[in-house]
């Protein structure tokens, strides 16, 4: 029986170890889930402001609007 409890001692720190390890990975993906949704929805919004700042028509009118000469007589 005393060569059980080292053994015991031994797998329930392997446990903890594993048990802590767990915590951490989930935290971390946690923490890179957020940042990647984040990133996510800025790229989205920009992409959507790109677009509509694209879609604007243009007034044959107004772009490059040149006054005509008035023609004056020679003579």
């Amino acid at each position: 029986m005393s060569t059980t409890l080292p053994k015991i001692a031994e797998l329930r720190e392997a446990l903890e170890s594993v048990t802590s390890d767990q915590k951490y990975l989930k935290a971390s993906e946690s923490r890179h889930r957020h940042s990647n949704e984040s990133t996510r929805k800025r790229v989205i919004f920009m992409m959507l402001a790109l677009a509509s700042a694209l879609q604007v028509p243009n007034d044959p009118e107004t772009e490059n609007h040149v006054e005509p000469r008035k023609r004056t007589s020679i003579l």
